[in-house]
């Protein structure tokens, strides 16, 4: 057997053993009881098909260190679960840094963490722009408090789930634009930052409950689809709209305004509002003029707080108002009752039994 030949045949056999390499648990226990006592140094040099252990405990987060933080972020990644959930394992801030970063062409980095409580970081993840990352970001049963929120990047596919956000800076969860798989933002409870959530085109915003926001409660980056979502109390828009939007089941109330438009100076209005309680704003929905159209747009079958058709344009700025643009909000037929367990009114002339029968597909 030739040397070459041999040495073929052990390069053949490494790579063939190296495929079956199984991922493993690396564990970090502060009391000595695991293979790191800290998460940087365990994330640094874990694997990207490798799952990080924390055990319980408080983990300083501070600026330096080496490895330290923040965290860098890349495709070699692992998996961060706490062993014990948000009550008992906590990432504690001094305010000063994140408690992850992406550093400009990392567009590949993702993040999967699970678990933990994050108190007065600057931002969970610290973002060197433009830096736009492909990756997915998975971000579930989390607490954040203190100044920043989740910027989860732009990352296709990505979940962000069953997570509180109680804070007080610019905005609890950003997910931007992406044009691979949705990215679904769920179950989450926002309150206290300026804007709750922000979305971008091909990400759902679902059954989250935002509230208490100083500007807005879910701002769109573009066409936006959210349903069952309580907004409530924020101080300028419970939704903040950018052209097209499909909202359904959604509860809005208590806001400054419930829906705006204030996109649709340059993006006409499209898709539909139904279905929806908008009810206890100061005005219900407002859309301002429009360039080079006239619009009519579907808000039909939704509960407005009242039976009376006066009432429910009075809470409405549109076409009908001086200065109210051209766009017309359509609001026959209305529930005469909160959803679900609409009860519709009658239907006029102008809609076509087709048209009537599509809103109940």
């Amino acid at each position: 057997m030739t040397l070459m030949r041999l040495m073929l045949i052990i390069a053949l056999a490494m790579a063939f053993t190296a495929s079956f390499v199984e991922a493993v648990t690396v564990v970090v226990d502060p009391g000595g009881g695991g293979d790191y006592d800290n998460i940087p140094e365990a994330v640094f040099n874990a694997g990207a098909d490798d799952t990080v252990l924390v055990m319980p405990g408080i983990y300083a987060v501070v600026a330096g260190g080496t490895p330290g933080w923040p965290i860098p972020l890349d495709g070699e990644t692992p998996t961060i679960l706490s062993d014990s959930g948000a009550d008992v394992t906590t990432l504690e801030g001094d305010g000063s840094t994140a408690a992850f970063s992406v550093a400009e062409g990392a567009n590949d980095a993702r993040l999967s963490i699970q678990g933990f409580t994050f108190t007065l970081q600057t931002e969970v993840i610290h973002r060197d722009y433009p830096s736009y990352p492909g990756g997915p970001v998975r971000f579930t049963d989390n607490v954040v408090t203190g100044p920043g929120g989740l910027d989860a990047g732009n990352g296709a596919g990505s979940l962000i789930a069953r997570n509180v956000f109680a804070g007080s800076g610019g905005a609890g969860i950003t997910h931007g634009h992406s044009s691979g798989p949705e990215s679904v933002i769920e179950d989450n409870e926002v309150s206290g930052y300026a804007y709750g959530i922000g979305a971008g085109e091909t990400t759902i915003v679902r059954r989250n409950h935002v509230h208490d926001c100083t500007e807005c409660g879910v701002v769109a980056y573009g066409p936006l689809t959210a349903y069952d979502n309580l907004i409530e109390n924020c101080a300028y828009t419970g939704f903040m709209l950018d052209g097209t939007a499909y909202l359904e089941g959604n509860m809005i109330t208590g806001n400054g305004t419930g829906i705006g438009w204030p996109g649709a100076l340059f993006n006409t209005p499209a898709g539909y509002v139904r279905l929806n309680d908008i009810y206890g704003n100061a005005t219900n929905i407002a859309v301002p003029l429009i360039l080079g159209y006239s619009v009519e747009f579907d808000a039909t079958v939704n509960w407005w707080g009242t039976d009376d058709p006066e009432e429910i344009a009075e809470g409405i700025y549109d076409c009908n108002d001086e200065w109210g643009g051209n766009c017309c909000v359509i609001f026959t037929p209305w529930c005469t009752a909160p959803t679900p367990g609409c009860d519709p009114t009658a239907v006029s002339q102008s809609h076509s039994w087709g048209v009537i029968k599509a809103l109940y597909r």
